[in-house]
């Protein structure tokens, strides 16, 4: 009777020092981060005299890396599950071109360039999940070549030409109020000039958190990405999993191409550089 005591006594201390253990790995490793990231910029605020971490600029790096951060949430789903996504930063300018070219070329509503943009961004993701999980070409190969497939599309349908609001191509202005709401998804203005794109960023983040660490679909990502094999054994569907993997980061990567089409910046993609420049 003693030793059943003893054993069920014992199994939540085992548990106790191994989530101890992990969480201090986990400190440690964050820790060591952070301390390379401050001694960095610790660097830089010397060399500018202390420009660089200046309000104005701290908040201008944030305007800027929230589109990195943005998109390399949805490109983590991919890591996690396994593969991995080279097709993203050309699907990006894809997307800003389909909006500026439906929107300003076409004279579609906004609403309606916005709905294509994201559409073109699922279909991305159907073509990525369709080669790598049903024709089973390595990820890595699908999406090099999806990524000179969608770059050359950007160049048919922009045609090299510079995209900006404030000056459409058509000659015609905008619709005042469509082009206030679409000014407004970016250039909106917030307290103490915190920028619409940083908050665009950690929503993105409070919601990407959830889903890998809180909800049944993070878990099975992860337990994909750990092992396909055992995760097919377990009847799990490791191809749906891949497919939506796929299709999130793409949407994740059309979501903050607008920015390049507000009306304080042009966007243009340019062939000899094979690169989206964004000049304001």
């Amino acid at each position: 009777m003693s030793s059943d005591t003893t054993i069920v006594d014992s199994a939540p201390a085992a548990t106790l020092e191994e989530r101890l253990r992990f969480a201090g790995a986990s400190i440690a490793r964050i820790g060591g981060l952070l301390i390379a990231v401050l001694l960095i910029a610790g660097a830089f605020a010397v060399l500018s005299e202390g420009r660089f971490i200046g309000v104005a600029n701290l908040l201008g790096l944030l305007r800027a890396m929230s589109t990195i951060a943005i998109v390399g949430m949805g490109l983590t789903l991919v890591i996690v599950v396994g593969e991995i996504d080279l097709s993203f930063g050309a699907l990006y300018g894809l997307c800003a071109t389909v909006l500026a070219v439906s929107w300003m070329q076409a004279s579609l509503s906004v609403f309606v360039a916005i709905v294509l943009a994201f559409l073109v961004a699922i279909a991305v993701g159907l073509f990525n999940g369709f080669f790598t999980t049903v024709v089973k070409v390595p990820s890595f190969i699908a999406t090099l070549g999806a990524s000179t497939l969608i770059f050359g599309v950007t160049l048919f349908l922009g045609k090299t030409q510079t995209f900006n609001p404030a000056y459409p191509t058509t000659g015609r202005p905008l619709d005042p109020g469509q082009l206030a709401f679409f000014t407004g998804l970016s250039n909106q203005a917030l307290p103490f000039g915190f920028p619409m794109q940083g908050l665009w960023m950690l929503g993105a983040a409070v919601v990407f958190a959830f889903l890998l660490g809180r909800s049944l679909f993070g878990f099975r990502l992860k337990a994909i990405g750990g092992n396909p094999q055992a995760a097919t054994l377990a009847r799990l569907p490791v191809r749906k999993y891949k497919f939506a993997a796929f299709i999130l980061a793409g949407v994740m990567a059309c979501k903050p191409s607008p920015r390049n089409v507000t009306p304080n910046r042009s966007v243009v993609a340019v062939m000899s550089r094979m690169s989206w420049t964004v000049s304001d």
